[in-house]
């Protein structure tokens, strides 16, 4: 994956600018106007404003400051996440945009952890279509441009083969290498000038042992060399929500009617009580809201911020907006139908977290009206719910659309959902008059809803 992002990307942008190899667009006509470009690369840096710090570094001014383009992960956030956003509509035709997002899709395919043997026939496919639209494009059948055609680009052909027969490219690429190459040279172990070579050879070996001791006896987490912290002061942590923790500042202050009406008509609707009830009960309740919130199911969890409570410096990224997951009614307006729920995503910016905590359950049980026997919803004593401010997904062109991008120019209802209902951390990219919705996840974070009495049937036909 190394050639794409460190070769064919780099070509494709000098392509755009006129600079590769000094040839001209000859009979195309994809290269950029200076203002154009300049406008592209202020707008590639300014994105960073409105990207979580937990989706990478902050890309820089790409046509001012190319020479900070020196990573292989800022080529890979930009062309996947940011330039599908602001090229578009920058082109003299919509044809060079399109070839772009069709080898943006064939990267993403690439990077996925699993592929059937029906997406890597596919990769296939679409890598020589890509190749011969390249051609097709740049090097144009003239022997004058054969310098267009580097060997990257024949390089593209193999990949799919590569994965049919190595498996995914996550097993084998170099990023790992270098990543552990880079860590273990700057350890103080390694340091040596003297010893150089044997103090590598001895840190090498002596992880490794202690690798294996930790997995043969299960004590990995005893073992490790940098013990993780303690709970910050003021964090939160309960057995009825082990997946997240909530983090200061925090406050105890009374709630606005509108918040404490959305989070009593919350409740209404997850216990299928009347509003009186829910009112009652939160009357005698105790609401702390939180700015923060981590997630602690994987070493990968995002921190999310709200944008309710708590200082946010001018320089910080937005870590407030957010994926979330919702069922829906489909018979919600029909008053005696039987319901009728699916699973829906939506995206929003976290206003406030709240812990909710009830005094006891039986009193709870009545001011719900929810009989001791009834096994269904489960009642507890202590809730953590989310209000979101829904983003209105619309007009989404058809392009980003299939990249899983979503466009959004204005702000809707405000939601007051349970925690768990919460995915992940999104980025936006803004895009003229509105704004482009980027989700790194993928599928990788998705909610997934199955019948319990329904067992799960393992793909067999995915690529080893």
């Amino acid at each position: 994956m190394h050639q794409i992002f460190e070769n064919l990307l780099p070509n494709l942008v000098l392509h755009w600018t006129g600079d590769f190899k000094g040839l001209d667009d000859g009979r195309e006509d994809y290269i950029f106007a200076p203002t154009v470009w300049e406008a592209i690369g202020a707008a590639t840096a300014k994105a960073g404003d409105s990207i979580p710090s937990a989706y990478g570094g902050r890309v820089p001014n790409i046509a001012t400051n190319k020479h900070e383009m020196n990573a292989t992960e800022r080529w890979s956030f930009w062309s996947l996440y940011i330039a599908p956003v602001l090229l578009r509509s920058r082109f003299s035709h919509i044809k060079y945009y399109r070839r772009f997002v069709r080898l943006v899709k064939c990267i993403n395919l690439c990077l996925q952890f699993s592929l059937t043997r029906a997406e890597i026939d596919e990769l296939e496919e679409e890598m020589v279509k890509w190749v011969l639209e390249y051609e097709k494009l740049y090097y144009q059948g003239d022997l004058s441009r054969l310098s267009a055609c580097p060997l990257t680009i024949h390089a593209l052909l193999h990949i799919a083969e590569s994965i049919r027969q190595l498996g995914p490219v996550s097993g084998y690429w170099a990023f790992v290498m270098e990543r552990f190459c880079y860590t273990f040279t700057r350890h103080p172990d390694v340091l040596s000038k003297r010893y150089l070579w044997p103090s590598m050879d001895r840190f090498i070996t002596e992880r490794a042992i202690i690798t294996q001791i930790g997995l043969n006896y299960n004590c990995v987490d005893d073992l490790k060399l940098h013990k993780q912290l303690g709970l910050v002061a003021g964090a939160f942590e309960c057995p009825e929500y082990s997946t997240c923790r909530l983090l200061p500042p925090k406050s105890s202050k009374p709630l606005s009617p509108g918040l404490m009406a959305a989070i009593a008509a919350s409740f209404a609707t997850r216990f299928n009580a009347k509003i009186a009830g829910p009112r009652a009960a939160l009357k005698k309740a105790t609401i702390t809201e939180y700015g923060k919130v981590k997630q602690i199911d994987s070493d990968a969890g995002d921190t999310m911020r709200s944008c309710g409570l708590g200082r946010i410096t001018s320089d910080a990224r937005d870590a407030t907006f957010v994926r979330y997951e919702a069922f829906i009614d489909r018979l919600a307006r029909r008053a005696n139908a039987k319901e009728d729920l699916y699973l829906e995503t939506f995206y929003g910016q976290l206003e406030h977290i709240f812990l909710v905590e009830f005094e006891d359950m039986p009193s709870l049980r009545k001011l719900l009206e929810v009989k001791t026997s009834d096994p269904a919803p489960m009642i507890q004593t202590r809730y953590v719910l989310a209000a979101i401010r829904m983003c209105v997904i619309e007009n989404t062109p058809k392009e980003l659309n299939e990249l899983d991008f979503h466009s959004y120019s204005s702000m809707g209802k405000l939601d007051v959902v349970d925690m768990t209902a919460v995915q992940c951390l999104v980025g936006r990219v803004p895009d003229g008059t509105g704004w482009v919705i980027i989700d790194r996840s993928g599928s990788l974070a998705r909610a997934t809803v199955q019948d319990s009495d329904e067992p799960s049937d393992d793909d067999d036909d995915a690529a080893p």
